[in-house]
């Protein structure tokens, strides 16, 4: 099977680059205009005013959660679809969203009831498009820690250790701890750690045994400092506070992260709140700078950092990644193309998804279309046209 894209652009390290030939699930050509008129393929899809480029990656998502005005109200909603059965709905039509929004792989670091990994199985059967689900199931946390009403309770090393291998039968793809509290759990401290040293490290070496990474929930530098000292392969949030809730940095910790891979996800949900009296548009708030700068001063220093939209908290749906490029290039004034790459490229590294996140001959042929240019307008994200998962169309819109 064999298809050839056309569009009217094409993010590549190639300016000239205008259509991409797919064999099977792979890219195998990346093809100026005059180099496709010559190719004759099974299936042409002509995009015109189209840019094609690597399908998104959102590397922090809750597709159990619904994004509802409150945290009280998120928390509601959960209890109530859990009593009524109806969990799976909410995750599959998450899923769903985000698939057409053209997000083609998902990192769930926040699952309830195990509803994740049941979701899959409906992918793997067939009866349901989703993005590719890479999946943590409910998070390790400590008694009354964040997220303790619907987490994997834990207290001491032996409980931590089992935890992970409860987590590894069920076949998580990653395991996700709370290292700190969390906002949305206000009985917890988002300012300290919750588990010591060597509860963190029997988590990371039980994980690590059975070669899948760790994502560390971690608000406070306390906190990423143990998460670190202890091996954990992502730091999730990453605000860099104090004990007081100021803003702290060490330098001999930056240091350790930039040597030893250490990712940072930055969860820009909190800059996503919508108005919903208004038009529904996203706009950077006025502290955004300075909530960017400690990712600004991590980047220089060598640190990988990662943008993910943290989905399904309050206020934040899974389907508008468009939010988080507005807030790049708009908000950051960052450069277009270095901001695209935070939502496709990095994460694919950061990940180990070596296969995707850039339109390459022989990388994973996960393409989307959107009309317009998103380097110059990020919302032309919001107009996606053709979803290639694999090499299948799975989404079209033109």
């Amino acid at each position: 099977m064999s298809t050839l894209l056309r569009a009217e652009g094409l993010v590549s390290h190639d300016p000239t680059a205008r259509a991409l030939l797919v064999v099977g699930d792979q890219i195998a050509a990346v093809l100026s205009s005059a180099e496709a008129r010559h190719v004759v393929a099974k299936t042409t899809v002509e995009l015109p005013r189209c840019t094609l480029l690597a399908g998104l990656i959102d590397a922090h998502v809750h597709l159990v959660m619904g994004a509802a005005p409150t945290h009280e109200d998120v928390w509601r909603t959960l209890e109530d679809e859990i009593a009524s059965e109806t969990l799976a709905h909410r995750a599959a039509h998450s899923a769903r969203a985000a698939l057409g929004a053209g997000i083609t792989t998902v990192r769930d670091l926040g699952d309830v009831a195990w509803t994740t990994l049941g979701l899959r199985q409906a992918v793997e059967r067939g009866l349901l498009d989703a993005p590719d689900l890479l999946l943590a199931g409910p998070p390790i946390t400590s008694p009354g820690g964040h997220l303790h009403r619907f987490g994997l309770v834990v207290s001491g090393v032996d409980e931590a250790r089992a935890a992970v291998d409860q987590l590894l039968d069920r076949g998580v793809d990653v395991v996700k701890v709370m290292a700190s509290g969390g906002i949305m759990t206000p009985e917890s401290d988002s300012l300290r750690p919750q588990f010591s040293l060597d509860e963190l490290r029997a988590i990371v070496q039980v994980a690590h045994a059975a070669g899948k990474p760790v994502a560390a929930h971690a608000l406070s530098v306390a906190a990423i400092r143990l998460a670190v000292e202890a091996g954990a392969d992502t730091i999730e949030h990453g605000r860099w506070l104090g004990p007081a809730g100021e803003a702290e940095w060490d330098a001999a910790l930056v240091d350790t992260m930039a040597r030893t891979g250490v990712v940072v996800t930055v969860t820009l949900g909190g800059y996503l709140r919508r108005d919903v009296q208004s038009d529904g548009v996203a706009r950077a708030s006025s502290t955004l700078s300075d909530f960017w700068k400690p990712y600004a001063r991590l980047r220089s220093a060598g640190v990988r950092v990662i943008a993910a939209s943290d989905a399904g908290v309050r206020l934040t749906p899974i389907s508008d990644p468009a939010g988080i490029l507005e807030l790049l290039i708009d908000g950051l004034k960052m450069p277009g193309a270095e901001a695209l790459d935070l939502l496709t490229r990095c994460p694919a590294e950061a990940l180990c998804l070596s296969d995707r996140g850039r339109l390459d001959v022989g990388t994973r042929a996960d393409v989307i279309a959107v009309e317009g240019d998103p380097r110059a307008d990020p919302s032309a994200l919001r107009r996606v046209r053709l979803v290639m998962q694999a090499g299948s169309v799975v989404h079209r819109a033109c």
